[in-house]
């Protein structure tokens, strides 16, 4: 898996409440992948350190080390602290329903994704600089239920959506025959489509210049580079890389991929079972740990009247605002008072009934 880690959390609805933690990444199979996870009583610069330690516990300090998160302050600190060496990125979609609170506009949207899914350094600063000229939050849904639960509650079933995957994802990689993962195979076969419209041009042994698309490219199949900058970042050969494999031979499209994709590296993955937690009865519980006091948790306020509320609080942006629909024409923008079609049918009545006085 490629060493990049998302950190999030997300509150707990039983009566001790507190905050779910955890860190994922991705298989070779753009699948979310749970490494730690952790219950505190909030996300602040004190949980949120001790969960990062407990990270490094786990996975150590690799060289290019990647986390990101919703830009907390804590998960800030706490990386840099914990993990001084890694590189530190803030969700774009996060930044993103931000934009669209601050500005109303589409548009600053529009190039706020391009400037964030551009490849090129400068096709970002590009997009960025028409930014600033114009305009000076996975697994929360899949644990909504358990959220709700107590906490030995809530940790078994985390442990059995674990088993669940972990079964499931072995079972498909136990059985697949291609080289790649089923999601890269897809990935790839799109991609091959685009390629075929090009031109190659063979520099020399491993590079080829290649023609067509609006740009023409310059691929290394050695080093494993492309002047678009696709080839490098995703480790997945783009459309100038696969139409200059395709001169050498079907089995270069897969030499191409990095092995983070490969089907073997998704085996391994999930090589390990998960096993559920046994009955209380069956713990071996050490003498030190037995001996340590747990105090219950400290409520920090009362419960307010009425129904509790399930569902998370949405930011502003993140949905957009709903249209009155006409019950009449079916239309939006307006209501059935204000429809139109409406009043043209009560001005023709007002006038049959006069013409009926008359």
């Amino acid at each position: 898996m490629r060493r990049v880690i998302g950190l999030d959390g997300t509150f707990l609805k039983s009566t001790c409440k507190g905050t779910l933690l955890v860190a994922t990444c991705q298989d070779g199979n753009y699948n979310c992948y749970p490494i730690t996870w952790g219950v505190v009583d909030s996300e602040r610069d004190e949980s949120w350190t001790w969960f990062l330690t407990q990270l490094k516990v786990a996975i150590g300090e690799p060289d290019g080390l990647v986390f990101i998160s919703d830009r907390h302050p804590s998960i800030q600190k706490g990386v840099a602290t914990i993990f001084p060496r890694a590189n530190y990125g803030t969700c774009y979609w996060h930044v993103g329903q931000n934009l669209r609170n601050r500005f109303k506009s589409k548009g600053a949207n529009t190039l706020f994704n391009q400037a964030a899914e551009a490849y090129k350094l400068s096709e970002f600063r590009a997009k960025f600089a028409q930014l600033e000229q114009r305009y000076p939050h996975a697994l929360n849904s899949t644990l909504k239920r358990a959220r709700e639960y107590p906490l030995l509650l809530l940790l078994d079933s985390i442990v059995e959506k674990m088993v669940e995957w972990f079964n499931e994802r072995r079972e498909k990689a136990q059985n697949l025959t291609s080289p790649l993962t089923p999601e890269c195979e897809r990935r790839l076969r799109h991609v091959w489509w685009e390629a075929g419209t090009l031109a190659p041009t063979q520099i020399n042994a491993n590079e080829w210049v290649i023609r067509g698309g609006g740009y023409d490219a310059v691929v290394d199949l050695q080093q494993m580079t492309c002047t678009c900058k696709k080839f490098e970042l995703e480790k997945l050969p783009c459309e100038h890389a696969l139409r200059a494999a395709g001169e050498i031979g079907e089995n270069k499209f897969y030499e191409c991929c990095s092995i983070y994709y490969s089907a073997s590296y998704w085996r391994i993955a999930y090589e390990e079972s998960v096993y559920p937690v046994p009955s209380q009865s069956d713990w071996e519980i050490p003498d030190d740990i037995r001996e340590v006091v747990v105090l219950p948790p400290e409520l920090k306020q009362q419960r307010k009247r009425g129904r509790p509320r399930t569902n998370r609080y949405r930011s502003s942006g993140e949905l957009p605002k709903r249209k009155h629909k006409c019950t009449k024409c079916g239309e939006e923008g307006h209501c059935q008072k204000k429809c139109p079609q409406g009043m043209f049918e009560r001005r023709d009545d007002q006038e049959l009934s006069r013409a009926t006085q008359l």
